[in-house]
Order: structure tokens, then C-alpha cells, then sequence
């Protein structure tokens, strides 16, 4: 079976960590994780186990899969952010 590629997480809330625990569990690999403040990155690495704490535009985006799990009134200012990690 092939493995899957990596991941980068944005938004380490519950439903965050949920996606990256299965992630792992089904043999991904946890790259970053990114939340809206360094300190909740942290929490959410700590938590995991995996991983490297990072704020949106702050860090480049280099995994193959970037999951925003933020709540829905936030995606756009968080994909603007993190496609400023980018470059």
C-alpha cells in the first residue's frame, strides 16, 4: 500500500486534531502544524506528538496536502495567509 503524502494542518481544534490523528494512524506524515496563534500550534503538536508549530504566512507550505480545519468564517483569511506561506 502506498503511503500517504504529507500533510500540513491548519486549525489544531478538536476537529483538526481528529483529521490529523487518522492522518497518522493511516500512515501520513504530520509536517506542521499551524493555528492562529504560535502558542496554539504548540498546544496542537504537543497533542499529537507530530509535527512543527508554525503560524499562517509565516512558514512556507512544503507538504503535498495543506487541510484548513477553521471554522468556516475564517477559511478565506486563512487561505489568503497561508497562500502567502507559500513563496
Amino acid at each position: 500500500m502506498p503511503s500517504l503524502p504529507s500533510l500540513t494542518l491548519i486549525g489544531p481544534g478538536r476537529a483538526g486534531r481528529a483529521f490529523a490523528r487518522s492522518w497518522i494512524q493511516g500512515g501520513g506524515t504530520l509536517e506542521t502544524v499551524m493555528g492562529r496563534t504560535l502558542a496554539s500550534a504548540e498546544r496542537g503538536v504537543a497533542a499529537l506528538g507530530f509535527g512543527k508549530a508554525a503560524v499562517p504566512g509565516r512558514a512556507a507550505l512544503e507538504t503535498e496536502v495543506v487541510v484548513l480545519a477553521v471554522s468556516d468564517d475564517r477559511i478565506g483569511d486563512v487561505a489568503s495567509a497561508a497562500a502567502g506561506s507559500g513563496t
